[in-house]
Formats: structure tokens, C-alpha cells, sequence
């Protein structure tokens, strides 16, 4: 999978065994909900940031997460990200 340039961040925060649980507080962002939460993708691993306690982590992520967060971009429920806009970190 190709990742868009734009979304390449470096990696950040702790490393997280289970997909949208945050290693800091517990919250756990349901599947359905994790590409309104990514804030950026490093070759294998997503970086997420908790919406609860807002640290970060990454963890390997699949296809499906990919386009999951380009969905959430489109449909304009994407957190870090808006439609035809580049963050300035």
C-alpha cells in the first residue's frame, strides 16, 4: 500500500499491542471510529492520538485503516485532518 506523502509523520508515543487502546488511560476507540483518531501513518505503523487523555502511540496497521482514514477525511469526521488541507506541524 501506497501512503500519501502528506500523512507521513514520524513515529510518536508508545507502541500499542491492541488497536485503539490507549496504553496511558485505558479509553478504547472502537474499530469504526479509529481513522477519525489517526493523526498520521510511518510506513507500517499508525500514529493515533488518544481523543481521552490525547497521548500517542502507533501500532502496525492494515489496508482497511488506511482507507478508513481517507474515508473519515472525505466525510469530513477526521479530527487532524481536513479535505484538501496539509497540517503544518
Amino acid at each position: 500500500m501506497k501512503i500519501d506523502l502528506k500523512y507521513r509523520i514520524p513515529i510518536v508515543g508508545t507502541y500499542g499491542r491492541m488497536q485503539g487502546k490507549c496504553n496511558d488511560c485505558g479509553y478504547f476507540v472502537g474499530i469504526e471510529h479509529l481513522g477519525n483518531h489517526i493523526i498520521g501513518f510511518n510506513d507500517s505503523l499508525a500514529i493515533l492520538e488518544c481523543p481521552a487523555c490525547f497521548e500517542k502511540q502507533h501500532f502496525h496497521h492494515h489496508d482497511v485503516m488506511y482507507e478508513g482514514f481517507l474515508d473519515a477525511i472525505e466525510e469530513g469526521t477526521q479530527i487532524h485532518w481536513k479535505k484538501n488541507e496539509k497540517r503544518n506541524d
